[in-house]
């Protein structure tokens, strides 16, 4: 007489009745949510959570890009594949490290670092931060985050200054520029204020 023998998910056509017998009584027990193989070898590990050495370094490279500088996530994606890091290298990465409010935090770094290095309106700023790849939600937290009508207001004066520092403008020039660079006509007429005019 022949039986199936079932070990541990795998059958086997063919086997006696003893054979099947002699293995069921040999087979390892398995307790619930253990796979067979993990029962006789210990943990064991996913595939799908080991990461290559390209994975690895891609996430290496991915965090010492967002402690070093500010990044969105599309930015930093783009970033690591000009590092020559593939798709799949460069996704893991994003997942690793990548989560909103990281992006957001990131958003506030590049918005105060403009501020600090040149004159931006609410609006260019926007606008350079949207260039960044960074979302509207991302932008609007980090306008929010650093926006208030004297920041503006020191912007215009900023930007009039190094405007006049280059060029001759007249007065309503001068204005048209301001304008043009997203500034309020109250923050345009503070800083014409502030620079003589």
């Amino acid at each position: 007489m022949t039986a199936v023998l079932c070990v541990a998910g795998t059958s086997i056509a063919g086997a006696t009745a003893s054979q099947a017998a002699a293995s069921t009584a040999s087979s390892v027990s398995v307790s619930h949510g253990e796979s067979a193989l993990g029962a006789v070898s210990g943990s064991v590990v996913p595939a799908a959570l080991k990461l290559t050495l390209g994975e690895k370094n891609a996430i290496k490279a991915a965090k010492a890009y967002l402690a070093s500088g500010a990044f969105s996530k599309l930015g930093l994606a783009a970033q690591l594949k000009y590092e020559g890091y593939t798709s799949k290298q460069t996704k893991t990465a994003l997942k690793k490290v990548g989560r909103t409010k990281v992006w957001k935090r990131e958003a506030r770094e590049s918005a105060t670092s403009y501020l600090k290095s040149g004159a931006f309106s609410k609006k260019s700023l926007s606008k350079q931060l949207a260039y960044e790849k960074f979302t509207r939600a991302q932008v609007k937290h980090a306008i929010g985050h650093v926006s208030s009508e004297k920041v503006w207001k020191r912007e215009a004066v900023q930007s009039a200054t190094a405007y006049l520092d280059i060029f001759a403008f007249s007065r309503q020039a001068l204005a048209d520029q301001l304008a043009y660079e997203g500034f309020t006509k109250p923050q345009i007429d503070y800083a014409l204020g502030k620079v003589g005019y």
